[in-house]
């Protein structure tokens, strides 16, 4: 799975020149779908051969998605900063995505105590996929404009003693 990851991150140019704006859209629903691909091809009892594929496929796409996320998310995070400033972006940003994971994770503890494992791939994949469809409905008017287009307040840092 790190080859796929890795591969697909060195493509990382490619996916950013073919869909613009649309990265973020593009990358995370196949993510979130294979989630929920994953658990109803095991709650199905399909054939075992056919399901292993499936599941191995969907855990492809996971990898797939993920290297060239994190290039991505920070050539983005670089977009209007400097290196003055570059610090307190990567530690919000550290600070954030470690908060998010442990939220996530007490979820999926939680789910994984009631539920089984499929069941609960399920119910984080339609959680994270109605937050996605949120998120970017929220986003559509405020991230991935040209730099014209933003107010000055919002690309402007101003340090605070």
């Amino acid at each position: 799975m790190g080859i796929f990851s890795s591969v697909a991150s060195k493509k990382q140019n490619l996916i950013h020149n073919k869909f613009k704006n649309r990265t973020l859209t593009y990358l995370s629903i196949p993510y979130c779908a294979s989630l929920i691909i994953s658990g109803l091809v095991v709650i199905g009892n399909l054939n075992i051969t056919f399901a292993i594929i499936t599941i191995l496929i969907m855990f492809a796409i996971q990898h797939i998605v993920k290297g060239p996320y994190y290039s991505l998310t920070n050539r983005y995070l670089n977009s209007f900063s400097n290196p003055e400033i570059n610090t307190k972006i990567y530690s919000a940003k550290a600070l954030v995505e470690g908060l998010f994971r442990f939220l996530i994770s007490l979820l999926a503890s939680f789910l994984l105590e009631h539920l089984n494992t499929s069941y609960s791939l399920i119910l984080i994949g339609c959680i994270f996929m109605i937050i996605l469809v949120l998120l970017l409905d929220y986003m559509r008017t405020r991230v991935g404009l040209k730099p014209e287009e933003y107010k000055k307040s919002d690309i402007e840092f101003t340090f605070v003693k």
